[in-house]
């Protein structure tokens, strides 16, 4: 699959359990896959509000390597 591989219609469905997997970083992927229709299936109240309040935090190192 292309990196930025656009769809006519997009359905983004949300895992009923949601988890940590489940964040802000990962639903702007699915929602911005789709150039004219996007159906959201949260399965449980609230879900996509969990997760677009739940943001990756990376672990690279590089701010200290950089030595800010």
């Amino acid at each position: 699959m292309a990196q930025w591989l656009l769809e006519q219609s997009t359905v983004v469905v949300l895992p009923e359990g949601g988890g940590e997997i489940l964040t802000r970083e990962l639903v702007y992927t699915g929602v911005t896959r789709a150039r004219e229709f996007l159906s959201v299936i949260e399965p449980r109240p609230g879900l996509l509000g969990q997760a677009i309040g739940r943001q990756f935090k990376r672990a690279s190192g590089l701010k200290a390597k950089l030595g800010s």
